[in-house]
């Protein structure tokens, strides 16, 4: 009864079976005045080998617990690592995602920045041909059209920014929508009020004039040259900088419910193992084996000092 109540984990069953009230009787029996040595001695080593018995069966029952547990263990660990190596592959796609929306917008922006100094170029040479010449309206077309230009090009860099986009999310898994960019329109209103024109075209030493107070007579293009690009170029990197952050959401949102996915999965499994190999009770006994076996050892030794006693008694 005592072993059954160890192995159960019961403290009150142990207490019941009598052994530690057994113990500890014959230790006072021992120190009594009565001293019946023989029968003292007899006791004490049937009490011996009984908890020997018992230590023995429980030992090996602890033992084996120990390697079927152990065994157990190694199946729910093997479950979640196949989850874990499911959701890092998952991350990974979205890094990848990440990597490509990156790589998209640095094309993107280097292509655009090389359109903006063509565009550059375009009017310092059409204001150069104006220097010389006085044509305004020379001017004028000449910028309009690297204007046109600038703007075609950098439509056609954020197309393909954006399609690249879709098609990192689509590897992925998923699909997201990208909002479209605006067209990139820097031509100013107006190079210049018609006054300054024309007194650019009129008087002595014009080109002279022309070529000293260029920005004054042209202040629209000045402005278009000093903030307009620029201008131009940050509302194109907001708007790839936005819609990486829209698609990125939405991937993301698929990449968390993948990751929940796995997580159940493996939760699922898990629980399945351990109801069909009683993991749980099987732990619960191996932990009130652990706990008792050191209490069965304690009422041995008690039993064994009780004996020598007795003996030398005896022996006295």
């Amino acid at each position: 009864a005592a072993a059954r109540a160890a192995a159960a984990g019961d403290a009150a069953g142990l207490a019941a079976s009598g052994l530690m009230e057994f113990t500890s009787a014959l230790a006072r029996f021992a120190s009594s005045d009565k001293r019946q040595v023989a029968a003292l001695r007899e006791a004490g080593k049937r009490a011996v080998r009984w908890i020997e018995e018992g230590q023995n069966l429980l030992a090996q029952r602890r033992g084996g617990l120990d390697a079927r547990l152990g065994s157990i263990r190694e199946r729910l660990n093997k479950a979640q690592a196949e989850a874990d190596a499911k959701a890092n592959t998952a991350r990974g796609k979205f890094a990848d995602f990440q990597a490509a929306a990156a790589a998209a917008g640095q094309q993107r922006a280097s292509a655009v920045a090389q359109q903006a100094d063509v565009l550059q170029k375009a009017i310092r040479s059409a204001r150069r041909a104006w220097v010389s010449s006085g044509q305004a309206d020379v001017l004028s077309a000449a910028v309009a059209s690297a204007a046109e230009a600038f703007g075609a090009a950098s439509a056609a860099a954020n197309r393909s920014a954006a399609e690249a986009l879709r098609d990192a999310a689509k590897k992925f898994g998923t699909v997201v929508a990208t909002p479209a960019a605006e067209h990139t329109d820097v031509r100013p209103d107006a190079l210049a009020p018609p006054e300054r024109l024309d007194r650019a075209r009129t008087g002595s030493v014009r080109m002279l004039r022309r070529a000293v107070w260029k920005r004054w007579y042209l202040p629209g293009l000045a402005t278009l040259e000093r903030t307009g690009i620029a201008n131009a170029l940050a509302a194109q990197n907001a708007w790839y900088e936005q819609a990486v952050k829209q698609a990125e959401q939405s991937v993301r949102g698929v990449l968390d419910g993948r990751l929940a996915d796995v997580a159940r999965a493996a939760q699922s499994e898990q629980e399945r193992i351990r109801v069909e190999t009683n993991f749980l009770a099987e732990e619960a006994e191996a932990a009130a084996l652990a706990q008792h076996l050191p209490t069965l050892a304690n009422a041995r030794e008690r039993l064994e000092e009780v004996s020598k006693e007795a003996r030398r008694l005896a022996d006295s």
